[in-house]
């Protein structure tokens, strides 16, 4: 159970905690019916706004009417890229749920695709100026061949 003084002070909390961890995330803060801040991260930016009713499908609000924590991994199906998200209820000192926090970090097997990705496309490059390379040296071979012919027909 995370006890905190006031949601207010923990939005207040958010930059200094965003700047200090070495990883893109963004986090959601809300109070028991809608988002009161969202900080979005570099590349991972859901678009919450604040005043924003809570979906009562998604996990924020699943955390908070069952009073536990929760983890999921969401797939790009959703927002187009990968990441991991956790849903996390927040308790006033006399232990009541005032609201939750949810965290989304992007997942490190999407970036590991994109890197596949270019090195895939840069491989490929490379076959085809390779294979422009071999062209240019035939080409080369050949107007060579014509040079020598026309220089003993003369």
């Amino acid at each position: 159970m995370y006890k905190i003084e006031s949601l207010e002070s923990l939005v207040r909390m958010i930059p200094l905690l965003k700047s200090s961890v070495p990883a893109d995330l963004s986090i959601a803060i809300c109070d028991m019916e809608k988002f009161i801040a969202y900080f979005p991260g570099e590349t991972i930016n859901l678009a919450i706004r604040v005043n924003q009713p809570l979906n009562p499908q998604e996990p924020l609000s699943v955390a908070l009417k069952e009073n536990r924590s929760l983890r999921s991994e969401v797939p790009a199906d959703f927002y187009g890229y990968e990441f991991t998200g956790t849903a996390t209820p927040l308790h006033d000192h006399s232990g009541k749920v005032i609201g939750g926090i949810a965290v989304q970090l992007r997942r490190q097997t999407e970036l590991r695709m994109i890197s596949d990705q270019i090195s895939a496309s840069l491989l490929q490059a490379n076959d085809q100026i390779s294979t422009i390379s071999d062209g240019s040296n035939a080409l080369a071979n050949f107007s060579r061949d014509l040079l020598n012919q026309s220089h003993r027909a003369v």
